[in-house]
């Protein structure tokens, strides 16, 4: 499943065993990427339809109720999207609301290829990352606890492209599990550029997830009809990682996601 262009909710990432400390309780969800809990599970809002509540020029907006117990969160939900143009920018921001103490950490799951042939692989892509942790994984594909980025594969304070960093092949384990890079780091903000032009992403959110693509394949089909191959494309996933927000009765949870394009 690549969740192409979805809003991965209510949590994404995995989750261990489905498991979830909430205040004085613990609520257990569906596990539907073997014993671990994926992406808002089996019927996470990245796989149902939103209903089109409003539409002008420059921005949409969506909406999807999600009743109390569905896929074991707590709560009748009722998220929303909207989606804003502004010249070379797409402003995403999604929120969230319960009648009951719940967890949520959405994200948008959009793709993204930089070069001038859609099909060529990201490898070559220059990216640059501010921050000096980033998330290893265990060999399930969870994060583990934040290490220190210097000296290795996953240092991008520095421009350079995902190619020559996984030439540095440290840790070689984790670059293997990931076939490249599946990650996250502690930042808000990214910036990549391919031989078309640049991306900027920021968000309101502690953390930042990078997939190079090594997954992909031909179960995901293009928009030109083509098939997908491991790294054509990339996605960035602003999120908490490893820590949902707990959202109460009567609040409204806001995430905002900006991608940027530059020529």
């Amino acid at each position: 499943m690549a969740y192409g262009g979805a809003i991965i909710g209510p949590c994404c990432g995995r989750i261990p065993n489905g498991f979830v400390d909430m205040d004085d309780c613990q609520i257990s969800l569906s596990m539907n990427e073997k014993k671990h809990h994926l992406h808002g599970g089996y019927f996470s809002t990245a796989l149902r339809s939103w209903e089109l509540m409003e539409r002008s020029g420059t921005s949409v907006l969506f909406r999807i109720a999600v009743k109390d117990g569905v896929d074991g969160y707590p709560g009748n939900r009722l998220f929303q999207t909207r989606y804003s143009l502004d010249d070379m920018a797409v402003f995403v921001e999604i929120q969230g609301e319960s009648d009951r103490l719940t967890i949520v950490n959405p994200t948008n799951h959009a793709y993204w290829n930089l070069n001038d042939e859609s099909v060529s692989s990201v490898l070559n892509h220059r990216f640059r990352i501010s921050s000096s942790l980033y998330y290893p994984t265990n060999g399930e594909m969870l994060p583990q606890k934040p290490q220190p980025v210097y000296g290795t594969s996953f240092d991008f304070n520095s421009p350079r492209s995902l190619k020559k960093a996984l030439e540095i092949d440290c840790p070689s384990d984790q670059l293997k599990i990931a076939k490249g890079f599946n990650h996250g780091w502690r930042s808000s903000s990214l910036y990549c550029e391919g031989n078309r032009g640049g991306l900027r992403v920021t968000s309101d959110a502690d953390d930042i997830w990078l997939y190079s693509g090594g997954f992909l394949d031909r179960t995901m089909i293009l928009e030109d009809g083509s098939c997908a191959k491991p790294s054509c494309a990339f996605a960035v996933e602003p999120q908490n990682i490893g820590r949902p927000t707990l959202l109460h009765p009567g609040e409204i949870f806001i995430r905002s996601i900006e991608f940027k394009l530059q020529n």
